[in-house]
């Protein structure tokens, strides 16, 4: 099998796809010596397969390592492993900043080849795919997913043999209940009654019977619902070796974030033996509950459909609530009958189970007719390419030129030939998408053409190693320059401009907010880097648009992407309030309101204000490079943007900015010393180790950091150390005679 063919794999779930790839990296690395990269959609699952892979590193057979951040770096120790394990992003990132040591790749493993349908991770993928392809053209390519319909057409599409099956070592017995009884194809179950509703009920008996339950639900409201109303089932199934790891499992969750009503339930369900999982949970939360999950610990997991292409979580017996889900473009729809397959795949424990089944809720007997006809019997659909879109073709026609990869129109016209859209459909023409983003590309000066050949401009390279869309940073260009021609701005106002990139996810309006917002635009109009014109006729400001063109909001910002040239004016609508709401978001986390605060505000969940973080992070990163780039000589406005980054990185206001600088100080520690006056290093290499010692949630490790870092006497910590121990131990023992 281990020529230098190149491979599609396509079988079930558990049927072997990790030995397939142990046994190609360790052929090449045996064999030629050379680098593996394994490619996966997500850092948890990078994460999962750096733990499993680790095993042959131990065995001193080859040296393991993964990369997922950073994407302005070419992490030149990566050169040094054997086997590198990248999410397609961070590859792509890479390949941007032209690292050496690509020619010693010898073997490519791409895991979830099916993503090539999934909108956001699907083209960069495939980009990546066509690039590696000619970039390392005797590096072999083997694509791992479970049964797809157009295996073919994939394999086809990267040269590859085809291998599918679908043989599966732990049989998958698929079915629908209604009310109390589950119809299989071959055979039906009627449980015994223990409840008046169908889904408890089934719980319950899986529970009994010593099977673990996972439960996909449509959304994070809906998982965490289920999650508390099983709980009281699951608690009578646990064991009191079990009662006492989950309480250690709740301490551990405990410190994973603020206290809020959120982590409460969290814990609260966890502590039961029944939890939940989504992507509002942090990286922390995530992993604990999927580790004792794992183990055996957490009986039933209630989980939305993120969890099906994350981290490996099999269980006995899966549950899947509903079919349907609300799209925010045509409301409630079925979902694809590929998503069900993976859900309904996690069902079955290798080495624990003789079998897994997967069942589905129905309400009525035409609703199980027809789930059994779509989802039960029915084949997943073609996976199909979503590279086609001009935001995405923009992005990735800047990258292949910046990295020199196209420098004539033959060769990006070639490069477009070799995607798998094309593949798929070669009568279709990209042409004129191609021709638009060149011409805009070389009208906002990202690339220049000399001699019929492109170049990146150093504007165009930068925003190219950025990982940033285009259109994000003209906007940030744009923001700079109107920042140094007013010669002020505020916090607000560069938060309002990253959060008008397309790179930002905008929090959408809830019921009554808009009112709320155009107030708050009203009362802020001088804190935004464009001018505002209202009506003074008109309490709320004005729609109107001078003759003979009107714009939406959107189609301005549209507008204003598409020109070097600023608009000075903005409609005020849904769309740029809602640029508003999550510049609001961020504001009001640098202003130190806590989590319950902003979930309740803005319907953020610890994860989702990570991601918010995070995303920000990088912009004000990117416009701090721009900066630099156009060599501005504004200090203000260059110590503003520093300064706002560090208030992001950990929410902080703008006091807490040189406290926050020692290592082991979040934003809480920093408040506690600010409050009894240590306002500055300075301040806190004055303060007495006593007043260290005595802080709360200052614990000895942490106080002997700060002597170490403030260059204190150790001694002199270590005898204030003690002395507070036994005043401690002693107010305890007076408090137990009291």
């Amino acid at each position: 099998m281990f020529s230098q063919e190149n491979f599609v794999v396509s079988i079930p779930t558990a049927s072997g796809k990790t030995l397939i790839a142990e046994l190609a990296f360790l052929d090449t690395f045996l064999k030629n010596k050379g680098k593996t990269l394994y490619l996966v959609p997500l850092k948890a699952l990078a994460s999962e397969k750096l733990a499993e892979f680790k095993q042959w590193e131990d065995l001193n057979m080859l040296s393991v390592t993964q990369s997922t951040g950073d994407f302005d770096s070419g992490e030149p120790d990566l050169k040094n492993y054997d086997l590198i394990i990248l999410t397609y992003e961070k590859l792509d990132s890479l390949l941007r900043h032209g690292v050496s040591w690509m020619e010693e790749v010898k073997t490519i493993i791409v895991d979830e080849i099916h993503l090539l349908n999934d909108p956001h991770r699907g083209p960069t993928l495939e980009v990546v795919l066509v690039r590696l392809k000619r970039m390392v053209p005797l590096a072999r390519i083997i694509a791992l997913s479970a049964t797809i319909q157009n295996a073919r057409e994939i394999a086809g599409w990267l040269d590859a043999t085809l291998i599918s099956s679908e043989w599966r070592p732990i049989p998958l017995h698929e079915g629908v209940m209604l009310e109390n009884t589950i119809f299989f194809p071959e055979k039906k179950i009627t449980l015994e009654v223990t409840d008046k509703d169908p889904l408890t009920n089934l719980v319950f008996n899986s529970l009994k019977q010593g099977f673990q339950v996972l439960i996909f639900s449509n959304t994070r409201r809906s998982a965490a619902k289920l999650a508390r109303d099983l709980m009281h089932h699951a608690k009578k199934f646990l064991s009191l070796n079990e009662k006492k790891e989950l309480q250690d499992i709740c301490k551990a969750l405990e410190k994973t974030g603020e206290s809020s009503r959120f982590l409460q339930d969290l814990i609260q369900c966890t502590q039961n033996g029944s939890s939940f999982h989504h992507a509002g949970l942090n990286f922390s939360q995530r992993k604990i509950i999927e580790t004792h999950f794992k183990k055996g610990f957490i009986k039933a997991l209630c989980a939305t459909p993120t969890l099906a292409i994350g981290v490996n979580l099999p269980a006995r017996r899966v549950i899947i609530t509903s079919y349907k889900r609300y799209d925010l473009d045509f409301g409630l729809r079925d979902i694809p009958v590929l998503e069900y397959k993976q859900f309904a795949g996690r069902a079955g424990r290798p080495f624990y189970d003789a079998l897994g089944e997967s069942v589905l809720i129905s309400k009525s007997e035409m609703e199980k007719e027809f789930i059994f006809e779509k989802y039960i019997l029915g084949k997943p659909e073609k996976i199909i390419s979503k590279i086609s879109r001009e935001s995405v073709l923009r992005v990735h026609i800047l990258s292949s030129i910046a990295m020199g990869f196209t420098k004539t129109d033959e060769e990006l016209h070639a490069f477009i030939n070799d995607t798998f859209f094309l593949f798929q459909h070669p009568d279709r023409d990209l042409e004129a998408q191609v021709d638009n983003i060149r011409s805009f590309l070389l009208e906002n000066k990202f690339i220049s053409r000399q001699k019929g050949k492109y170049h990146p401009t150093a504007f165009g390279r930068r925003v190219s190693q950025l990982y940033i869309d285009p259109l994000s940073a003209m906007l940030l260009k744009n923001g700079l320059d109107t920042m140094i021609r007013q010669k002020k701005t505020t916090s607000l106002g560069i938060l309002h401009l990253i959060c008008r990139t397309p790179d930002m996810d905008k929090r959408y309006l809830r019921g009554h907010e808009e009112e709320k917002y155009l107030q708050f635009v009203k009362n802020h109009s001088t804190d935004f880097l464009f001018d505002l014109m209202f009506n003074p006729a008109d309490p709320l400001p004005s729609m109107n648009i001078p003759e003979p063109q009107f714009y939406s909001a959107k189609e301005m910002l549209e507008k204003e992407y598409a020109s070097s040239q600023k608009i000075e004016l903005c409609f005020v609508d849904e769309w740029f309030l809602r640029e508003v709401k999550t510049a609001c978001l961020l504001f009001d986390w640098i202003n130190e309101k806590n989590e319950e605060y902003l979930m309740n505000t803005y319907g953020v969940q610890p994860g989702d204000l990570f991601r918010y973080v995070d995303r920000a992070d990088w912009l004000l990163y990117s416009l701090e490079q721009f900066y630099r780039l156009f060599n501005f000589k504004t200090p203000k406005i260059k110590t503003l943007i520093s300064s706002l980054r560090l208030r992001i990185k950990y929410g902080i206001k703008q006091e807490l900015t040189d406290l926050i600088l020692i290592k082991g100080i979040g934003r809480k520690r920093a408040r506690t010393l600010f409050s009894r006056g240590i306002k500055s290093l300075e301040d806190l290499k004055k303060a007495p180790a006593k007043v260290l010692v005595s802080l709360p949630s200052f614990g000895p490790e942490l106080i002997k950091s700060f002597g170490k870092q403030l260059e204190i006497d150790p001694k002199i910590i270590n005898r204030m150390l003690e002395k507070n121990k036994k005043k401690k131990k002693s107010q305890q023992d007076l408090q137990g005679f009291l």
